[in-house]
């Protein structure tokens, strides 16, 4: 029961929020457009607006859980470099150091890719109304 009471707190104040101000001006946009196509439709709705996010959210992610894989492949090729080149001590430890961090982050990047893209065509199928039953579970869990 408290759960449910969390939830609906986080429902309340994420209407105070930027994001939902955004998230009703995008539906408005919509409506001007479309405007049979919005008749009758609540434009504040909580699973409209939890699609609206997850596509925001996830859609934006992807572009930068690529970077995380490039950049970790980049480190750990420096850091292979310098171990080949040799020197002194303190490069030799800054090199591995490196490495440890490149295996990190190139993996955590291409999780992080893959899990986005998943979610992302959760979205995809909510919006155009297949029916998904992890949206549904995740609409209701929040609403």
């Amino acid at each position: 029961m408290e759960d449910s009471a969390k939830i609906g707190t986080c429902v309340e104040h994420s209407r105070n929020n930027k994001y939902f101000v955004e998230f009703v001006e995008h539906q408005e946009k919509l409506k001007a457009k479309n405007p049979a196509a919005y008749e009758g439709v609540n434009l504040e709705d909580d699973g409209a607006f939890l699609a609206y996010m997850t596509r925001k959210y996830f859609k934006d992610n992807i572009f930068a859980s690529l970077v995380k894989v490039i950049i970790g492949i980049a480190v750990i090729i420096v850091s292979r470099i310098l171990i080949a080149k040799g020197g002194s001590s303190t490069m030799n430890i800054v090199s591995i150091g490196l490495f440890i961090v490149g295996i990190f982050l190139a993996p955590a990047g291409l999780i992080f890719f893959f899990s986005n893209l998943n979610c992302y065509k959760h979205y995809k199928d909510y919006v155009t109304g297949r029916d998904d039953p992890f949206m549904d579970k995740v609409i209701k869990f929040y609403s």
